[in-house]
């Protein structure tokens, strides 16, 4: 089960670990 809020969390961290990604 994948909710919104979960992703948008789970988003945020890959974001800090991989910056770029979530910004392509």
């Amino acid at each position: 089960m994948v909710d919104i809020r979960s992703d948008r969390e789970h988003d945020c961290a890959l974001t800090l670990i991989v910056p770029g990604d979530s910004e392509a």
